[in-house]
């Protein structure tokens, strides 16, 4: 039930911002509109987005992956160090 409510909290939040930016609160369904084309290149925007956000999620997947070979590294040569001090 928590996350029906947040998303119709969000769905308001956009409405608000659309009456804000817009200057009216009710949406106009006859206004001589395509709202199939409209929505269908909303869906195009989303997929840019959404690409861009999984693009950035690979690149610090990547750099964490990185990080962590770099601290295996490092912790596997300070032990080959120490047992190659002891011999």
């Amino acid at each position: 039930m928590k996350t029906r409510k947040e998303i119709l909290k969000l769905i308001s939040r956009r409405l608000d911002k659309g009456a804000h930016k817009y200057g009216h609160q009710d949406i106009d369904v006859h206004d001589g509109r395509d709202w199939i084309t409209e929505s269908l290149e909303e869906v195009l925007d989303l997929a840019v987005y959404v690409t861009a956000k999984l693009l950035q999620h690979q690149n610090n997947e990547r750099k964490s992956q990185r990080r962590q070979d770099n601290r295996r590294l490092s912790t596997r040569r300070k032990s080959i160090g120490e047992r190659r001090k002891k011999e």
